[in-house]
């Protein structure tokens, strides 16, 4: 994870993923990303706890350890 703060359009696959104000910064047009954008290269501490809440949320979420889980209980009942 390399702590970059996300700025994604809001779409339903982004939105499922990025929590606005909290994971990251979702928009709608291309003013509320430039928007998103300056308030976020302007605000240091908004870059690092979004980019620290993200990493949290990815780390809990989307681990390696999580991932096996799911497919191990996906097949099990085949094998």
């Amino acid at each position: 994870m390399i702590g970059t703060p996300v700025v994604a359009r809001r779409v339903p696959g982004n939105a499922s993923i990025v929590h606005h104000g909290k994971t990251g910064m979702l928009f709608d047009t291309p003013e509320e990303c430039m928007e998103h954008l300056l308030n976020l290269s302007e605000d240091d501490e908004l870059r690092a706890h979004l980019a620290n809440t993200a990493k949290e949320f990815v780390e809990q979420q989307y681990s390696f350890s999580a991932e096996r889980s799911s497919y191990q209980a996906l097949v099990a009942p085949y094998l």
